[in-house]
């Protein structure tokens, strides 16, 4: 079966949504892999979390995809029309009115059934939360140009958690820098919460589809995917939202449920 570029785009921004705790279409769990699509092409960061079945076969489709985009020409469908469409660079829609192949549909009805019964789209499963720590925490020292500015930790970080890694990623500009930043925050008790900015830099014109849905929860007046993991060490909450121009893809290890909610008001309420 050949898919047009559209559908080519789609289908890996759907890979990323299946293999990483990211809901929706636009979720993509930047924190494991970033996509950025516009007239500039495609850009995937590789998988940093290889340790499972699951991942493995993620990351041959991937392969495969990548495969028929390098038999492409490389020229990509220019979404500047798109962009104009849409200025922010989000586009809201149902599932039944996306054109996603059928195969693509049925598997993200799945991840929605999946956040309405158990509240989660992985059915009580950890995937890609606070994986490869040790990787991020040996970047704390890198410093990399960003093509936006990050929201200041003081506004939405406890005080007694410190930033004990970073990382890097997505579409990289000689003059503006990256357009994806991920930042770790650690306690002495075990509480730590990561957080994801991926700007949807006009200049690329980024555009990104969310569905409804994925959309769970409001916080703020701000509709959003909320998920909540049970495990060994207590809920792994997450949260996944656009605001700003940014996409923020949120979690928080042995924080309370309103702990987490404050998190994220306050990311909504200063993201301005």
């Amino acid at each position: 079966m050949k898919f047009n570029k559209r559908q080519i785009i789609k289908i890996v921004f759907l890979i990323v949504l299946i293999s990483s705790v990211a809901m929706l279409l636009w979720s993509m769990r930047p924190i494991q892999k970033t996509i950025s699509f516009s007239n500039a092409g495609v850009q995937v960061e590789p998988e940093l979390n290889q340790n499972t079945s699951t991942a493995s076969k993620n990351a041959e489709s991937m392969q495969n995809i990548n495969e028929t985009l390098k038999n492409e020409k490389r020229e990509f469908e220019d979404f500047s029309d798109l962009r104009r469409k849409f200025p922010d660079g989000v586009r809201l829609l149902s599932l039944k009115d996306s054109d996603l192949p059928a195969a693509a549909k049925e598997a993200l009805q799945k991840k929605f059934d999946n956040l309405h019964q158990y509240g989660n789209l992985s059915a009580d499963k950890v995937t890609n939360e606070f994986q490869n720590l040790d990787k991020f925490r040996g970047m704390l020292g890198k410093n990399e140009k960003l093509a936006f500015q990050p929201l200041d930790a003081q506004y939405f970080v406890p005080s007694d958690l410190k930033l004990t890694g970073k990382y890097y990623s997505g579409t990289h500009d000689e003059s503006d820098g990256y357009n994806s930043y991920y930042r770790l925050y650690e306690g002495s008790d075990g509480r730590k919460i990561e957080v994801n900015e991926m700007y949807l830099n006009p200049k690329n014109n980024t555009v990104v589809d969310v569905f409804s849905e994925s959309l769970n929860k409001t916080i703020s007046e701000k509709p959003m995917t909320w998920q909540a993991v049970p495990t060994e060490n207590g809920t792994l909450y997450s949260a996944d939202f656009i605001q700003d121009g940014k996409m923020f893809s949120v979690s928080s290890m042995s924080l309370s449920e309103s702990e987490m909610q404050n998190v994220v008001s306050n990311i909504v309420k200063n993201a301005n």
